[in-house]
């Protein structure tokens, strides 16, 4: 509970394979800088946008796709 207290109010970010991916991770980015818990929701049809048009590539393992989104954006676990 008290590491809760510690963040702004909880944002989910769904990112669904539409363009405009770099939007998608970049609001990640500053959504962690402002403090906020972040949820993040990426399709399969996502992961595919964010590599093709950006130079980002995601695991598909959902475990590992938490750690590197965590790492990108400096996220604490």
């Amino acid at each position: 509970m008290a590491d809760e207290a510690m963040f702004e109010a909880p944002v989910t970010v769904a990112l669904t394979g539409a363009s405009g991916a770099q939007y998608g991770l970049r609001l990640i980015d500053c959504l962690v800088a402002a403090r906020h818990q972040v949820l993040v929701l990426i399709s399969k049809a996502a992961q595919m946008v964010i590599a093709t048009e950006t130079d980002v590539s995601l695991p598909s393992n959902p475990e590992r796709l938490s750690e590197a989104l965590r790492e990108r954006s400096g996220a604490a676990p």
